[in-house]
């Protein structure tokens, strides 16, 4: 077992969402928003602290923080850890999260002041943060899926936040159908990348098993669906339909 101070940008916001849908309405609009808020804020540091490993010549590190245990489709097994994956990519786009995010927040706490369900709203917000840090963060593919499927989930909650008006209801549900989409797509084009190299980690699919997929001929035949299901899943989840 391993720790990094990036696991804190996930940590953090996820304490947030528990704390303040658990017992915001008790502690009042003005705490669940500093809460809520701060969380965010303080990943922010983190990620500000961590930059310097996204300097030219830094190297990225991969850390395993535990053990999940073995997972096992078709004639193929692995462990699966939960771990993150750091770098300068993944770094400059957790600036974004949580800079934007902590902003959002900030903005969201005078708009949403005379709302009824402001402690809710602020805990949807941080759900879809911690699963925004998840999908960039992650260094295996499964961590990658409940990521993906975690923005979806916030995303719903968000656009339907205001579910007694139809507008609402509708736009979420038509949200809902597209991220399915593009959750089925991911799906299959990750279990086909195990079902040939028996391993989710990204330093083993996108190193070695590219390779062995392109060079074995036997195995060739997987590259289309994987291709297709990655396309499906980004092309859903970047709204481009309807």
């Amino acid at each position: 077992m391993q720790f990094d101070s990036m696991a804190l940008t996930l940590l953090l916001p996820v304490l947030g969402a528990l704390v303040t849908g658990a017992v915001g309405n008790r502690w009042g609009k003005g705490i669940s928003a500093v809460v809520a808020s701060g969380s965010v804020f303080l990943s922010f540091l983190v990620v500000l602290f961590n930059l310097k490993t996204a300097w030219p010549g830094a190297e990225a590190r991969s850390v395993d923080l535990w053990k999940w245990g073995t997972l096992t489709f078709g004639s193929g097994s692995a462990d699966i850890y939960f771990g993150l994956y750091i770098d300068a990519l993944s770094l400059t786009l957790m600036t974004v999260i949580t800079g934007v995010g902590f902003l959002i927040h900030w903005f969201s706490t005078e708009y949403m002041k005379g709302d009824r369900d402001f402690t809710r709203y602020f805990c949807y917000l941080n759900l879809f943060i911690a699963a925004m840090t998840l999908l960039v963060l992650a260094n295996n593919f499964l961590l990658l899926i409940i990521g993906w499927g975690g923005v979806g989930f916030a995303s719903f909650a968000l656009i339907g936040f205001w579910r007694e008006k139809p507008s609402a209801a509708a736009a979420a549900k038509k949200a809902f159908v597209m991220n399915v989409v593009g959750d089925i797509g991911l799906m299959v084009a990750v279990f086909a990348l195990f079902q040939n190299l028996h391993a989710l980690d990204y330093a083993t699919v996108l190193t070695d098993g590219v390779a062995t997929i392109l060079l074995d001929n036997n195995r060739g035949e997987w590259l289309p669906l994987v291709l297709l299901g990655l396309l499906v899943g980004a092309y859903a989840k970047s709204a481009q339909l309807p």
